[in-house]
């Protein structure tokens, strides 16, 4: 969770609140779907389960999403200095 708050922080702040939202809307779905299959055969290890997975897909697209913006910043920035 700590690695979540300044990726998202910082894809909010360059307008990416869209992303974020359907990266969340993509975990939620994946805990739900998880969570239907893993609780009837092992309770609350499968909810846990489900949890950590559903937090890692989040952790792993806001972090693709922010990497990817950042490259983009980046290249404009040398193409800018390559100018002058």
């Amino acid at each position: 969770m700590c690695v979540n708050v300044p990726l998202v922080r910082y894809l909010m702040a360059t307008g990416q609140e869209r992303y974020v939202w359907r990266a969340l809307m993509a975990s939620t779905a994946c805990n739900v779907a998880v969570n239907l299959l893993l609780i009837p055969p092992h309770g609350a290890v499968g909810a846990a389960t489900a949890r950590l997975g559903s937090s890692a897909l989040f952790t792993g697209v806001v972090g693709i999403l922010a990497l990817q913006r950042i490259r983009r910043a980046v290249a404009a920035e040398v193409e800018v200095n390559d100018e002058r």
